[in-house]
């Protein structure tokens, strides 16, 4: 049991236990401070325009290089990934936050299409 809460999913992304501690609580910080940020630009609009966006495509490129270095061969038990690693970003990943609010704007209703 030990194993499976603690071990499991640390050796399949290629870390130890510790390692995988500061990993993930790397990730929280940098989420935490852009979600403040986040918060403060929803009070102040011309405040951390750009912060979280940054943040999310800074935290997926380092997702990316963990998993070309070290990809996933068995998924968790509980998980829908795939058994291929995730693909590397390119053009389209990079376009996807732009493309999302278009879509946003769009879809707003009483503005025309």
């Amino acid at each position: 049991m030990i194993d499976r809460y603690f071990r499991e999913h640390p050796r399949c992304v290629g870390e130890t236990y510790l390692q995988h501690l500061q990993s993930a609580s790397s990730f929280a910080g940098a989420m935490l401070i852009a979600g403040l940020a986040c918060f403060i630009h929803g009070i102040v609009p011309r405040l951390f325009e750009n912060t979280g966006s940054r943040a999310i495509e800074r935290l997926y490129d380092r997702m990316i290089a963990t998993a070309l270095i070290h990809p996933q061969t068995s998924p968790s038990p509980r998980s829908n990934v795939s058994d291929r690693p995730l693909a590397p970003p390119d053009r389209e990943h990079r376009d996807f936050p732009k493309s999302v609010a278009a879509i946003a704007r769009r879809s707003r209703p009483g503005q025309g299409h």
